[in-house]
């Protein structure tokens, strides 16, 4: 359970260009929102596959193809005049993997999940990584908040349906986020933020049960894929429900 420092629900009314870039665990989209208030809203997107190669590669050199894959969406939305030249956007970067914040622009990795082993980003701030390839390949944009994807969905979902409450992922991961109420929160209690305050919360379920393994029954195949994971023993509700598409796949390879 992880606290985003995501304040409060959207309105709906909310206008404005953006750019979004969102590194999952099967492919790198980078995205220029428009949000035309009434909850209505258009995105122009590109997706790049992330091969498994990459997702073993050095943290920068990670952040460096993320930077470059924007830079390349910037010169063609610019060119073809979906945004003008020279105009630099606020960024918001969905990072699908957990973090511990203490403010919405960074985030220090705490381990990588879906498959991912980049070296040298564990313990470090990967929106200040990313800061420095952006800044490397001179991208107009500025990062302005790092969010997980369920934290995203949840605020998006809410812009365009003011009744949502809670999001879920089922992909190559699985999670979900909802919004708390401050003075519930016992990790942010030392802060003094207003204790009626709302703030969403990264639930990171598919943590649960690892290592210990002492309240999810596991199969021999689940065992299996675990042991041949790059980190076996982590992301036990993951593996053992064979929740998202990821290892469904791996099942029918074992």
């Amino acid at each position: 359970m992880i606290p985003t420092y995501v304040f409060g629900w959207p309105s709906g009314e909310e206008t404005g260009e953006f750019f979004a870039v969102d590194l999952g665990g099967t492919n790198l989209r980078v995205c220029l929102v428009k949000l035309n208030g009434n909850g209505k809203f258009e995105i122009t997107q590109s997706k790049y596959r992330l091969t498994e190669e990459q997702k073993q590669e050095d943290g920068e050199k990670l952040f460096d193809f993320c930077g470059q894959c924007l830079k390349a969406f910037t010169d063609s939305i610019q060119e073809s005049g979906e945004s003008p030249k020279g105009k630099i956007l606020p960024l918001g970067f969905t990072f699908s993997y957990p973090c511990s914040q203490d403010k919405i622009d960074h985030g220090v990795l705490i381990r990588w999940t879906k498959g991912f082993g980049s070296p040298n980003t564990e313990g470090h701030d990967v929106a200040e990584m990313f800061r420095k390839s952006l800044a490397k390949f001179d991208v107009p944009a500025t990062i302005v908040a790092l969010t997980c994807d369920t934290t995203g969905t949840l605020i998006a979902s809410h812009y365009v349906e003011p009744n949502t409450r809670i999001a879920c992922i089922f992909g190559t991961g699985c999670n979900a986020a909802y919004m708390e109420r401050v003075g519930d929160i016992p990790k942010i209690a030392h802060l003094g933020i207003d204790p009626d305050a709302e703030m969403a919360i990264n639930c990171e379920w598919g943590a649960f049960d690892s290592f210990e393994h002492e309240h999810l029954p596991r199969t021999k195949y689940d065992i299996t894929i675990d042991e041949q994971s790059n980190k076996p023993g982590e992301q036990a509700f993951e593996v053992c429900h064979r929740v998202p598409d990821y290892f469904i796949v791996l099942i029918a390879v074992v």
